[in-house]
């Protein structure tokens, strides 16, 4: 979704967690603002993170023991990457605490309106079938037992 869409991972994520936790649909506007809010981390931490991290991944003229070191280096650049995410889901889940979002009353709803309204802000409307089977893998129907067995 995120090299083949041009989607944010985080962003995406986010969608189906504030569905699932508060039945929350987030508007094309309110997508905008929480795209904005991480743009800089995004274009300035985690992509440049990511480009090192995948070119670690097979340098072309390493072997041996230049192989290994550049793996050793691949997996702390990793590390790395995966803080810069956090940095992004802290962002995200701050700004969204700030948003006035509505909430409609079905979970899966509330997810696929969102999502919806992301495939339109990156014009990849044909995703929206993707999003859907992700909502429905990520977002539960909230359960007739309060307490699971």
């Amino acid at each position: 979704m995120q090299d083949d869409h041009g989607f944010d991972v985080n962003l995406l994520l986010l969608c189906c967690w504030l569905a699932q936790l508060r039945s929350i649909v987030l508007s094309e506007t309110e997508l905008r603002f929480l795209l904005a809010e991480i743009e800089a981390t995004n274009s300035e931490v985690i992509g440049p993170l990511r480009q090192a991290r995948r070119w670690l991944k097979a340098p072309a003229s390493t072997s041996g023991a230049s192989a290994a070191k550049a793996q050793r280096v691949r997996r702390l650049v990793k590390m790395a990457e995966l803080e810069g995410e956090r940095l992004a889901q802290h962002l995200l889940i701050s700004a969204a605490s700030a948003l006035g979002a509505e909430s409609c009353a079905d979970r899966m709803n509330a997810a696929n309106l969102s999502l919806t309204a992301y495939t339109r802000i990156v014009n990849e409307t044909d995703a929206a079938d993707a999003l859907q089977s992700l909502a429905r893998l990520v977002v539960k129907e909230r359960s007739k037992d309060p307490l699971p067995s």
